[in-house]
């Protein structure tokens, strides 16, 4: 059956259109190869500001006596713990785009898209065919073109999201939000971090 429209990508751009061309009345697949939500909502800034929430409660509690409150000994932060509730906030939200599109009537087709032509994708062996097809598959950071940057310890913002422990020291190459964010949780989780900037 041909649809109205296919949508491939279902980051913000991609879900969003879906679900306002279902509400119009039309007919329409979106093709997702990961998570829907798209970076933001799975490897950028919700997982980050659920890590900064956290660092945030860590520091409230470490500095509690200014509060007037006192309790016996320091906080202790468990970055398994941590992680997984980032996670959590995370999977809720993905279910949430994934609710929102089945309520609006939007097929989902989980799988990578390749193009046979101009009106038809093949996705895990089958295709599909629409009347317009929509590319929204957003983008990816650039690798810094710097000696080294392979090396083991270097790592992008999405790794260092899933640190299984916190470095005694950070070199942060950048001091824009994502940069400054990671610098934020990371020194209250208790590394000595250095932002660079040029």
């Amino acid at each position: 059956m041909e649809k109205d429209l296919l949508i491939i990508g279902g980051g913000p751009g991609g879900y969003v259109a879906a679900i306002r061309a279902a509400q119009l009345g039309r007919q329409v697949t979106l093709i997702e190869r990961e998570e829907l939500g798209g970076t933001c909502l799975n490897h950028g800034c919700i997982p980050t500001k659920a890590l900064y929430k956290n660092a945030e409660v860590l520091d409230e509690f470490s500095h509690a006596e200014v509060f007037g409150v006192s309790f016996d000994g320091a906080p202790r932060l468990d970055l398994a713990a941590v992680r997984d509730r980032a996670q959590k906030v995370v999977k809720t939200l993905t279910g949430g785009v994934g609710q929102l599109l089945k309520g609006n009537g939007v097929e989902v087709i989980r799988g990578e898209a390749q193009f046979v032509d101009s009106r038809t994708v093949q996705v895990n062996g089958e295709q599909y065919t629409a009347k317009h097809i929509l590319i929204a598959t957003g983008s990816k950071p650039a690798r810094l073109p710097i000696e080294g940057i392979d090396s083991p310890g270097v790592m992008d913002s999405t790794a260092a999201l899933r640190l299984e422990d916190v470095p005694d020291h950070l070199l942060i190459i950048g001091g824009g939000v994502i940069g400054i964010e990671m610098a934020g949780i990371y020194q209250a989780f208790g590394a000595q971090v250095t932002v660079v900037e040029f």
